[in-house]
Parts: structure tokens; sequence; C-alpha cells
């Protein structure tokens, strides 16, 4: 099932707004609770901006997984922000050890971009270095272990029909058997203990 945002509430982006919606960024948790019997996974896409809709998703999640991009050092830093800003901040106000961020992993990763790989590693050793808080080595490198310096990331390559299927209003899971092996492959990765 899936169930595609709203696009008026989008009105609902400014402070004003969300002082009419009831628990704030707690209500989306509320909301599905009657649903996690019903589903293995609920997944829940949000923006990369910390605004209501990020704070709702994060606050209702039970594990977070934050897809980076490797020719993005913003999206790099906004990793580390989620991971040891935004992610204790929920779980202080949750009070239940949730939610738990899992291993990123590279997003929409081009053919022949080992090089651009091989400076994003690098610049993530500089943001694993400067980070004093949190340990951010499993988060980035998840196989990475003394005497075994693994840092390969999990990859979901750039594939054109992803982001054009927002056009057939059908996600593209559905409609090409490679973009499922893809996610399969993700699933896999980071859910399924086989």
């Amino acid at each position: 099932d899936i169930i595609p945002r709203d696009p008026e509430l989008e009105t609902l982006t400014d402070s004003q707004s969300l002082a009419y919606i009831q628990k704030g960024t707690r209500r989306l948790r509320d909301l599905i609770a009657p649903l996690r019997n019903e589903y293995d996974y609920i997944l829940i896409d949000c923006p990369t901006q910390w605004l209501y809709f990020s704070q709702s998703g994060v606050f209702a999640a039970d594990v977070i997984l934050i897809p980076t991009r490797p020719n993005d050092l913003s999206s790099l830093n906004n990793a580390v922000r989620v991971i040891t800003k935004f992610i204790p901040e929920t779980a202080r106000s949750r009070q239940d050890g949730g939610p738990i961020a899992l291993p990123t992993f590279f997003n929409g990763v081009s053919s022949g971009s080992e090089y651009t790989i091989k400076l994003a590693n690098e610049e993530i050793d500089k943001l694993i270095k400067q980070e004093k808080s949190v340990d951010l080595r499993p988060y980035f490198w998840p196989h990475f272990k003394k005497g075994n310096e693994d840092k390969s990331i999990f990859r979901i390559p750039d594939y054109a029909v992803i982001s054009s299927a927002s056009f057939a209003r059908t996600p593209a899971v559905f409609k090409r058997r490679r973009v499922l092996e893809y996610y399969q492959s993700l699933a896999r990765e980071y859910f399924i203990d086989e």
C-alpha cells in the first residue's frame, strides 16, 4: 500500500499552522500505531530539512535509514547532523530508546563513479575524526573492523526511471524489475536477516 502526501499539507510548514495540529510532531506516531500489526514495515519518506514533516517522521520511526549522495558534501554533513543531533533529540523526547539510526547508504550512484566514492570516503573519514560525541564509523562504514578496514557503503545506482516514475504516478518498483531488484537488495542489507 502506498499513501502519497497530501499537497494541502504543504501549508502546515510554518510554526503558526503547527499550533493547530493536536500533539504536534507526536501525532503521526499515534496515527500509525494501529497499523503496526497490519504491516511488517511502514516506510516514511521525509524531506531533508528539519521541519515539521521530518520531525514527525523521525518521531514516528523505530529506525532511520539515511540516504546520502557520494557527490554531495552537504548530504554527508546532513547525515552527521541527523545522527548526532536530531535522532538523539527525538530519543530524549520519546524516552523509549528510539529511534535508532541504521547505516547510511549512497543513493543515485552513477556508473564510473569510483573516484567520487573515494573522495566521499575521504570526506567521511574527516567527519568521523571531527565528531567527538558519537563514533560515526558504524553509520558510514558498517563493515569496518580492526584488522579489516572495509569502507564499503551500500549503493543504489542512479537510474533515470526512478525519478521519472513520479510523472507516471506509479512507483518505479511496480513498473521496472531492475528497480525492484535494487530495493530488494537494500531490504536484504538493512532489514532481512539471512
